[in-house]
């Protein structure tokens, strides 16, 4: 049976095509998201005059939990691929010369269009093997959105 939407999240890095299904969704996700005010003293004013600055750029933070192994991938190995999408790709000089791997978070309708950078990847270790293989980890992971382009207000609004 088709669905239109997926009943796991996943993560798919863009440049590489590869993506990790979740063991579960993640139970809740939280945003940050705002703007930098420049504050211009006005005398004989009370409050300062503002200015747009820029913005500060929207972060999604997100805990994950694997369990191993999943698609046949053990959880160190679903962590270690999660740890480099935090890395640029180096050149044989070890410079990096491309943009970092950006990323699309697919949890249904939430994220559509928006592409990623992972900022963040936080692990806690779990239950592990008499060969202390670890056998689940908690992930928390931040976000911080891509964008080339600049946002207005009508833009976050009707999205």
């Amino acid at each position: 049976m088709f669905r239109a939407v997926p009943d796991r999240g996943s993560i798919v890095d863009v440049t590489t095509t590869e993506s990790l299904e979740f063991t579960f969704n993640p139970e809740e996700i939280s945003e940050l998201d705002g703007a930098e005010w420049a504050k211009q003293k006005v005398q004989g004013v009370h409050h300062p005059r503002l200015q747009y600055g820029s913005g500060k750029g929207r972060q999604v933070s997100l805990v994950l939990r694997l369990y191993g192994p999943h698609k046949n991938k053990t959880v160190r190995q679903q962590v270690n691929w999660l740890r480099s999408l935090a890395y640029p790709d180096l050149e044989i000089d070890a410079v990096p010369h491309r943009p970092p791997h950006r990323v699309i978070l697919n949890l249904g309708n939430l994220y559509r269009r928006e592409t990623w950078v992972v900022e963040d990847v936080n692990v806690e270790w779990g239950q592990f093997t008499p060969d202390l293989e670890p056998i689940t980890a908690v992930v928390k992971l931040t976000l911080t959105e891509y964008r080339v382009a600049a946002v207005g207000f009508r833009e976050v609004r009707d999205n």
